[in-house]
């Protein structure tokens, strides 16, 4: 897959995109990597839903997970080996 659009819900008063994820998409880079700078550039509050880290954590693991279901493939590579 190459190139996308990144967007994420529940890390922000409201739905952001990320740039720095989409950017590592349209440079051909893994979906694992472009999970990676999604969860960097988040900024999750801490509060009865989970903590910060629970929700960076979610956000990597969906991203990638996504990005393999728009791509055609069944599960992202390593997937299960977490």
């Amino acid at each position: 897959m190459r190139g996308g659009r990144v967007g994420l819900g529940g890390v922000a008063p409201v739905p952001v995109r990320v740039p720095e994820a989409e950017a590592v998409l349209a440079d051909g880079g893994s979906f694992a990597d472009c999970a990676a700078a999604a969860a960097a550039a988040a900024d999750p509050p801490d509060d009865t839903g989970g903590s910060a880290a629970y929700r960076r954590q979610l956000v990597r693991a969906l991203v990638e997970r996504a990005c393999a279901q728009a791509s055609g493939a069944t599960e992202p590579k390593g997937a299960g080996t977490r």
